[in-house]
């Protein structure tokens, strides 16, 4: 009888700390000057025409389990409708395996508006990342990705040169690895330019 109450204390702790590892994976902020947003599913945000940060918390990146953030962007509002809880990966055009833009050796400085394709953001160590860390507590990083203009057609403008006032970002990590969006895995945005 003790044998089965201490296992299943060691699965019901188990089982707590998945939850909790979960929830921290899906805590995400948008971060401008002073003002720091809690990003939610369906958020609509308001931003100064000036240089921002998303960050969010994943364990260390390792080929093994791929802990990345994936951010898809572009202009068109239609498109947040492709992605949403139950899909697969493969079916989402931006999302879908391959479809990971290249990045600069410091990661990406610029938000990419491409409907097929996303900015995949992990951290590895100093000399492989594509984003910067924050900090650290246990085996979860913060994570800060700071993109400061737009890059359209491969040139480089200013979010107060480059004549968009709303533009919409697919936030997706796949917590479980099951390449499938699961309830609780995906934040969709709308922002727009003061």
């Amino acid at each position: 009888m003790v044998f089965h109450i201490n296992k299943l204390v060691t699965i019901c702790l188990l089982l707590l700390a998945a939850e909790m590892a979960f929830g921290q994976a899906q805590e995400m902020f948008l971060i401008q000057g002073e003002k720091k947003i809690a990003l939610n599913n369906e958020e609509s945000v308001k931003l100064k025409k000036e240089p921002f940060t998303i960050r969010f918390h994943s364990p260390r990146y390792s080929e093994d389990t791929a802990n990345a953030l994936q951010v898809a962007a572009f202009r068109d509002k239609a498109w947040l409708d492709k992605a949403y809880p139950g899909i697969a990966l493969s079916a989402v055009p931006y999302l879908s395996p391959g479809s990971g833009m290249a990045a600069y050796p410091e990661g990406y400085p610029y938000i990419m508006l491409n409907p097929e394709g996303h900015h995949y953001l992990y951290y590895f160590d100093e000399r492989d990342k594509r984003v910067d860390i924050a900090g650290q507590q246990g085996d979860w990083l913060t994570l800060d990705w700071t993109v400061e203009a737009f890059l359209i057609d491969g040139e480089r403008k200013l979010f107060r040169d480059a004549g968009v006032a709303e533009f919409y970002l697919v936030l997706f990590f796949d917590a479980n690895h099951n390449r499938r969006i699961d309830e609780g895995e995906l934040k969709k945005l709308s922002l727009t330019f003061l």
